[in-house]
């Protein structure tokens, strides 16, 4: 008799527990979609760019553009020249507007880029400048560096290389680029804060090239027997400054630095022919580019009913996605990873 009375409890609890949780389910609240909404899949964003499939664009800022896709669940394209054509890069901002993508993520090579992104945010397609901003754009927010401040970085490098040596620095770069022309800013005032002794010739063009960024340094060195330090504003000139310091036989007399990541760079830190070599955290800026798009869209927080209407950022409007420094420090750790990398 016992056993049955506990048998008919636990059948009692059983029938009385199910009822319940059919009664929560069917008054809790159904999530509906919103009125127009998108689903993941179909969402598709852009990031448009001079150089689109530049060595080191592919192996950092393609990286995190994919992995922003793959946690977003939606579609990111890269779109843009294969070279530095200015008019051929707004033409496919122009040709990516007619598209009508969620977001346009583009880098700002050149003041022309406002008119093609006033016309997308017009079109009611969010734009956020990386790398290099557009300031007077209506584009939402910029995602990238502080290029004046890198320039200032590159300077005490060198002045801290130099040792307190007077003498002569050079400057070689993309003349024309917005980055390149902030960094030669921030270097300047810099090392005349430094050591206003220390000479800084102008910025020699690059031209993208580092065969001729080699060829530039070997000519200045020749010319000027005072030469203690060239830096190299883009990603390519850090190794052709190496290979000149490297064949006239200059290591541990002048130094170079710049930017760029590629093993060329590292290795001119190994052999010391470079006192470091720096670069933006490329993978976060493009990350959180397609990130605040996206956020943009969701509308996660809000402020009003219609920020938008109201003139609201519901979305940071700048992120310094800082540098990252390579050194006699760290430089082997840093060749392993890229090694390893590279299996991949």
């Amino acid at each position: 008799m016992k056993r049955n009375r506990v048998l008919r409890v636990c059948l009692s609890t059983v029938v009385i527990l199910s009822v319940l949780m059919m009664s929560c389910r069917q008054g809790a609240p159904v999530e509906k979609s919103k009125p127009g909404a998108v689903s993941r899949e179909k969402q598709e964003y852009v990031w448009l760019s001079n150089y689109v499939s530049l060595p080191y664009f592919v192996h950092n800022d393609h990286k995190g553009l994919d992995a922003a896709a793959r946690e977003l669940g939606v579609t990111v394209r890269k779109s843009g020249p294969q070279n530095d054509d200015i008019p051929a890069a707004i033409a496919a901002l122009e040709a990516e507007i007619a598209k009508k993508p969620k977001g346009i993520a583009v880098s700002g090579w050149d003041p022309s880029f406002q008119v093609a992104i006033d016309k997308a945010m017009a079109a009611g397609i969010p734009v956020v400048t990386v790398d290099m901003d557009i300031p007077d754009s209506k584009r939402l927010a910029y995602v990238g560096s502080d290029w004046y401040s890198i320039g200032r970085l590159l300077a005490k490098q060198l002045f801290d290389a130099a040792n307190g040596k007077r003498g002569t620095m050079a400057m070689i770069g993309m003349k024309t680029a917005p980055y390149c022309l902030e960094e030669e800013r921030g270097f300047r005032a810099a090392m005349n804060e430094l050591n206003p002794a220390i000479k800084v010739l102008g910025t020699f063009d690059s031209e993208h090239n580092p065969q001729r960024v080699s060829q530039i340094t070997t000519d200045l060195i020749n010319k000027y027997k005072d030469l203690i330090g060239v830096v190299g504003f883009d990603s390519i000139s850090p190794p052709g400054i190496a290979t000149a310091i490297r064949e006239t036989g200059k290591k541990g007399t002048m130094w170079g630095n710049g930017l760029g990541n590629e093993m060329e760079n590292y290795q001119g830190v190994k052999d010391g022919y470079l006192c470091a070599t720096l670069f933006p955290n490329a993978k976060i800026r493009t990350y959180y580019s397609i990130k605040i798009l996206y956020d943009y869209n969701q509308k996660p927080v809000s402020y009003s009913s219609d920020d938008k209407k109201y003139g609201i950022s519901d979305i940071p409007t700048f992120i310094d996605c800082g540098v990252v420094v390579v050194d006699k420090n760290n430089v082997d750790v840093m060749i392993e990873a890229k090694l390893a990398d590279a299996k991949e």
